[in-house]
Protein backbone atom coordinates (compact mmCIF):
# COMPACT_ATOMS: atom_id res chain seq x y z
CA UNK A 1 0.00 0.00 0.00
CA UNK A 2 2.98 2.41 0.57
CA UNK A 3 4.19 1.97 -2.64
CA UNK A 4 0.99 3.37 -4.31
CA UNK A 5 2.11 6.71 -2.80
CA UNK A 6 3.45 8.55 -5.36
CA UNK A 7 6.58 11.46 -4.64
CA UNK A 8 4.00 14.36 -5.48
CA UNK A 9 1.39 13.23 -2.57
CA UNK A 10 4.72 13.00 -0.18
CA UNK A 11 5.89 16.45 -1.77
CA UNK A 12 2.44 17.63 -0.84
CA UNK A 13 2.98 16.65 2.99
CA UNK A 14 6.56 17.79 3.14
CA UNK A 15 4.73 21.31 2.56
CA UNK A 16 1.99 20.78 4.63
CA UNK A 17 4.73 19.83 7.46
CA UNK A 18 6.22 22.94 7.14
CA UNK A 19 3.07 25.19 7.09
CA UNK A 20 2.19 22.92 10.60
CA UNK A 21 5.15 24.22 12.00
CA UNK A 22 4.52 27.78 11.65
CA UNK A 23 6.72 27.92 8.28
CA UNK A 24 3.57 29.16 6.20
CA UNK A 25 5.01 32.47 5.14
CA UNK A 26 8.06 29.98 3.65
CA UNK A 27 7.53 29.44 -0.06
CA UNK A 28 8.47 26.08 -1.13
CA UNK A 29 10.61 27.84 -3.70
CA UNK A 30 13.06 27.93 -0.72
CA UNK A 31 12.63 24.38 0.93
CA UNK A 32 16.22 23.50 0.41
CA UNK A 33 17.22 20.32 -1.22
CA UNK A 34 17.85 19.04 1.49
CA UNK A 35 14.82 19.48 3.75
CA UNK A 36 12.90 18.12 1.13
CA UNK A 37 14.65 15.02 0.73
CA UNK A 38 14.76 14.70 4.61
CA UNK A 39 11.17 15.01 4.66
CA UNK A 40 10.75 12.40 1.98
CA UNK A 41 12.29 10.00 4.07
CA UNK A 42 10.87 10.74 7.32
CA UNK A 43 7.10 10.36 5.58
CA UNK A 44 8.18 7.00 3.90
CA UNK A 45 9.46 5.52 7.30
CA UNK A 46 5.98 7.08 8.90
CA UNK A 47 3.57 5.84 6.15
CA UNK A 48 5.54 2.30 5.72
CA UNK A 49 5.31 2.08 9.78
CA UNK A 50 1.55 3.46 9.65
CA UNK A 51 0.36 0.83 7.07
CA UNK A 52 2.52 -2.07 8.41
CA UNK A 53 0.64 -1.43 11.89
CA UNK A 54 -2.75 -0.86 10.04
CA UNK A 55 -2.45 -3.58 7.89
CA UNK A 56 -1.70 -6.03 10.77
CA UNK A 57 -4.83 -4.89 12.62
CA UNK A 58 -6.89 -4.77 9.81
CA UNK A 59 -6.27 -8.26 7.91
CA UNK A 60 -5.28 -10.43 10.85
CA UNK A 61 -8.81 -9.57 12.00
CA UNK A 62 -11.01 -12.64 11.63
CA UNK A 63 -14.44 -13.02 12.63
CA UNK A 64 -15.84 -16.52 12.63
CA UNK A 65 -19.58 -17.68 13.35
CA UNK A 66 -21.34 -20.45 13.75
CA UNK A 67 -25.48 -20.50 13.21
CA UNK A 68 -28.52 -22.39 12.92
CA UNK A 69 -26.95 -25.15 14.48
CA UNK A 70 -29.26 -28.62 15.01
CA UNK A 71 -27.95 -31.61 16.25
CA UNK A 72 -30.08 -34.27 17.60
CA UNK A 73 -28.91 -37.84 18.85
CA UNK A 74 -32.23 -40.14 17.75
CA UNK A 75 -35.16 -38.91 19.41
CA UNK A 76 -33.06 -36.45 21.76
CA UNK A 77 -32.28 -32.44 20.63
CA UNK A 78 -29.54 -31.96 21.82
CA UNK A 79 -29.01 -28.13 19.79
CA UNK A 80 -31.95 -26.76 18.38
CA UNK A 81 -31.02 -23.10 17.24
CA UNK A 82 -27.68 -22.12 18.36
CA UNK A 83 -25.44 -19.01 17.06
CA UNK A 84 -21.88 -18.46 18.04
CA UNK A 85 -19.13 -15.54 17.40
CA UNK A 86 -15.82 -15.66 17.96
CA UNK A 87 -13.02 -13.15 16.67
CA UNK A 88 -9.28 -12.81 17.14
CA UNK A 89 -8.42 -10.65 20.24
CA UNK A 90 -11.11 -12.21 22.39
CA UNK A 91 -12.21 -15.08 24.02
CA UNK A 92 -15.58 -16.31 23.57
CA UNK A 93 -16.53 -18.53 26.75
CA UNK A 94 -19.38 -20.99 27.34
CA UNK A 95 -21.89 -21.97 29.88
CA UNK A 96 -24.10 -24.58 30.05
CA UNK A 97 -25.25 -27.82 32.60
CA UNK A 98 -23.77 -30.69 31.77
CA UNK A 99 -25.67 -31.84 28.98
CA UNK A 100 -26.76 -29.15 27.32
CA UNK A 101 -24.29 -29.89 24.10
CA UNK A 102 -20.79 -27.73 25.22
CA UNK A 103 -18.95 -30.55 24.23
CA UNK A 104 -20.87 -31.54 21.16
CA UNK A 105 -21.03 -27.75 19.68
CA UNK A 106 -16.96 -28.13 20.08
CA UNK A 107 -16.89 -30.98 17.94
CA UNK A 108 -19.35 -29.56 15.17
CA UNK A 109 -16.97 -26.05 15.34
CA UNK A 110 -14.11 -28.60 14.86
CA UNK A 111 -15.59 -30.79 12.12
CA UNK A 112 -15.50 -34.05 14.02
CA UNK A 113 -19.17 -34.29 14.18
CA UNK A 114 -21.71 -34.03 11.70
CA UNK A 115 -24.98 -32.08 12.43
CA UNK A 116 -28.73 -31.67 11.36
CA UNK A 117 -28.02 -28.07 10.28
CA UNK A 118 -25.11 -25.56 10.28
CA UNK A 119 -23.83 -22.57 9.07
CA UNK A 120 -20.38 -21.89 9.19
CA UNK A 121 -19.31 -18.38 8.40
CA UNK A 122 -15.45 -16.59 7.96
CA UNK A 123 -15.51 -12.67 7.88
CA UNK A 124 -19.28 -13.11 6.59
CA UNK A 125 -18.30 -15.90 3.81
CA UNK A 126 -20.16 -19.40 4.12
CA UNK A 127 -16.84 -21.48 4.50
CA UNK A 128 -18.19 -25.55 3.77
CA UNK A 129 -14.49 -26.72 3.84
CA UNK A 130 -13.92 -29.27 7.00
CA UNK A 131 -12.51 -27.06 9.50
CA UNK A 132 -9.27 -29.13 10.96
CA UNK A 133 -8.68 -30.11 7.74
CA UNK A 134 -7.94 -27.07 6.35
CA UNK A 135 -5.96 -26.25 9.23
CA UNK A 136 -7.44 -23.39 11.06
CA UNK A 137 -8.74 -24.90 14.19
CA UNK A 138 -7.45 -26.92 16.65
CA UNK A 139 -9.43 -28.71 19.42
CA UNK A 140 -8.41 -29.57 22.74
CA UNK A 141 -11.20 -32.20 23.83
CA UNK A 142 -11.17 -33.32 27.15
CA UNK A 143 -10.10 -37.08 26.79
CA UNK A 144 -5.96 -37.30 26.50
CA UNK A 145 -4.88 -36.87 22.30
CA UNK A 146 -0.98 -37.79 23.44
CA UNK A 147 0.57 -40.91 22.84
CA UNK A 148 1.81 -42.77 25.66
CA UNK A 149 5.28 -44.28 24.46
CA UNK A 150 6.12 -40.51 23.03
CA UNK A 151 8.96 -38.83 24.95
CA UNK A 152 7.69 -35.59 26.27
CA UNK A 153 10.08 -33.39 25.00
CA UNK A 154 9.43 -35.24 21.29
CA UNK A 155 5.15 -34.32 21.72
CA UNK A 156 6.48 -30.59 21.69
CA UNK A 157 8.66 -31.18 18.76
CA UNK A 158 5.80 -32.80 16.70
CA UNK A 159 3.59 -30.03 17.78
CA UNK A 160 6.22 -27.28 16.80
CA UNK A 161 5.65 -25.75 19.93
CA UNK A 162 8.79 -24.60 21.80
CA UNK A 163 9.73 -26.74 24.91
CA UNK A 164 12.24 -24.32 26.13
CA UNK A 165 9.87 -21.74 26.57
CA UNK A 166 7.40 -23.98 28.46
CA UNK A 167 9.63 -25.69 30.49
CA UNK A 168 11.09 -22.22 31.31
CA UNK A 169 7.57 -21.10 32.28
CA UNK A 170 6.62 -23.94 34.12
CA UNK A 171 9.99 -24.91 35.59
CA UNK A 172 8.87 -28.17 37.86
CA UNK A 173 8.34 -29.72 34.16
CA UNK A 174 12.17 -29.85 33.38
CA UNK A 175 12.91 -32.97 34.69
CA UNK A 176 10.44 -34.73 32.91
CA UNK A 177 12.30 -33.98 29.34
CA UNK A 178 12.94 -37.91 28.94
CA UNK A 179 9.63 -38.96 30.32
CA UNK A 180 6.82 -40.73 28.57
CA UNK A 181 3.51 -39.24 28.97
CA UNK A 182 2.30 -41.96 30.62
CA UNK A 183 4.61 -41.49 33.49
CA UNK A 184 3.27 -38.43 33.83
CA UNK A 185 -0.16 -37.73 36.45
CA UNK A 186 -3.42 -36.81 34.65
CA UNK A 187 -2.86 -33.06 35.69
CA UNK A 188 0.32 -32.54 33.90
CA UNK A 189 -0.92 -34.55 31.01
CA UNK A 190 -3.57 -31.83 30.83
CA UNK A 191 -1.49 -28.70 31.50
CA UNK A 192 0.67 -29.85 28.68
CA UNK A 193 -2.07 -30.67 26.26
CA UNK A 194 -3.94 -26.85 27.10
CA UNK A 195 -0.46 -25.49 26.14
CA UNK A 196 0.07 -27.37 22.83
CA UNK A 197 -3.15 -26.17 21.76
CA UNK A 198 -2.63 -23.12 22.78
CA UNK A 199 0.30 -21.87 21.57
CA UNK A 200 -0.30 -23.74 17.91
CA UNK A 201 -0.50 -21.60 15.15
CA UNK A 202 -4.04 -22.14 14.55
CA UNK A 203 -6.39 -19.06 13.81
CA UNK A 204 -9.23 -20.76 15.88
CA UNK A 205 -8.65 -22.45 19.42
CA UNK A 206 -11.13 -24.73 20.61
CA UNK A 207 -10.88 -25.22 24.66
CA UNK A 208 -12.91 -27.62 26.22
CA UNK A 209 -11.99 -28.25 30.25
CA UNK A 210 -8.51 -26.15 29.49
CA UNK A 211 -8.21 -26.34 33.39
CA UNK A 212 -9.37 -29.70 34.62
CA UNK A 213 -7.50 -31.37 36.86
CA UNK A 214 -4.67 -28.51 36.77
CA UNK A 215 -3.26 -27.11 39.85
CA UNK A 216 -4.28 -23.70 40.77
CA UNK A 217 -1.08 -22.37 40.51
CA UNK A 218 -0.56 -23.51 37.15
CA UNK A 219 -4.08 -22.64 36.45
CA UNK A 220 -3.36 -19.50 36.74
CA UNK A 221 0.16 -18.68 34.49
CA UNK A 222 -2.44 -20.95 31.75
CA UNK A 223 -4.59 -18.22 32.38
CA UNK A 224 -1.96 -15.57 30.87
CA UNK A 225 -0.66 -17.34 28.63
CA UNK A 226 -4.53 -17.79 26.82
CA UNK A 227 -5.12 -14.28 27.05
CA UNK A 228 -1.70 -13.38 25.31
CA UNK A 229 -2.41 -15.79 23.19
CA UNK A 230 -5.47 -14.23 22.24
CA UNK A 231 -3.81 -10.99 20.51
CA UNK A 232 -3.53 -13.09 17.52
CA UNK A 233 -6.02 -16.01 17.51
CA UNK A 234 -10.01 -16.23 18.37
CA UNK A 235 -10.32 -18.42 21.19
CA UNK A 236 -13.42 -20.15 22.32
CA UNK A 237 -13.34 -22.11 26.18
CA UNK A 238 -15.73 -24.05 28.26
CA UNK A 239 -14.86 -25.22 31.71
CA UNK A 240 -16.51 -26.31 35.11
CA UNK A 241 -14.84 -24.45 36.54
CA UNK A 242 -17.05 -20.78 35.41
CA UNK A 243 -15.10 -18.21 37.38
CA UNK A 244 -11.85 -19.19 35.49
CA UNK A 245 -14.09 -18.24 32.17
CA UNK A 246 -15.53 -15.20 33.51
CA UNK A 247 -12.57 -13.97 33.99
CA UNK A 248 -10.67 -14.59 31.12
CA UNK A 249 -13.82 -13.98 28.72
CA UNK A 250 -14.65 -11.18 26.60
CA UNK A 251 -18.06 -12.27 25.49
CA UNK A 252 -20.23 -15.05 26.77
CA UNK A 253 -23.03 -17.51 26.05
CA UNK A 254 -25.08 -19.82 27.77
CA UNK A 255 -26.84 -22.84 26.06
CA UNK A 256 -29.94 -23.89 27.44
CA UNK A 257 -32.39 -26.46 26.49
CA UNK A 258 -31.18 -26.26 22.93
CA UNK A 259 -30.92 -22.66 22.23
CA UNK A 260 -27.74 -20.54 22.89
CA UNK A 261 -28.07 -17.08 25.03
CA UNK A 262 -26.22 -14.15 24.91
CA UNK A 263 -24.30 -13.26 28.38
CA UNK A 264 -23.83 -9.77 29.38
CA UNK A 265 -23.39 -9.83 33.09
CA UNK A 266 -23.45 -12.33 36.04
CA UNK A 267 -26.73 -11.30 36.38
CA UNK A 268 -27.94 -12.75 33.09
CA UNK A 269 -26.68 -16.27 34.52
CA UNK A 270 -28.68 -15.77 37.49
CA UNK A 271 -31.61 -15.10 35.40
CA UNK A 272 -30.96 -18.23 33.49
CA UNK A 273 -31.14 -20.04 36.24
CA UNK A 274 -27.07 -21.43 35.28
CA UNK A 275 -26.30 -19.71 39.21
CA UNK A 276 -28.24 -19.51 41.97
Amino acid sequence: MVSSFNGEIFYYWAVSLDNFQNRSQLSIGLLSKFEIVANLTFFRCFLFGFFTLFNFLYFCLVVFEIDNIELNFGENKILKAVYLKAETGKITGIFGRNGSGKSSLMRIIFGSLKPKNKLFRIDGKVFSKNPYRSGIVKFLPQNNFLPNNFLLAEIFEIFQVDWAEFRFLFDTFSKYEHYKINELSGGEIRLVQAYLITKSQAELLLLDEPFSHISPIHIEKLKKIILQEKQKKAIIATDHLFREILEIADDLYLLKEGFSHRIVSEENLQFHGYLR
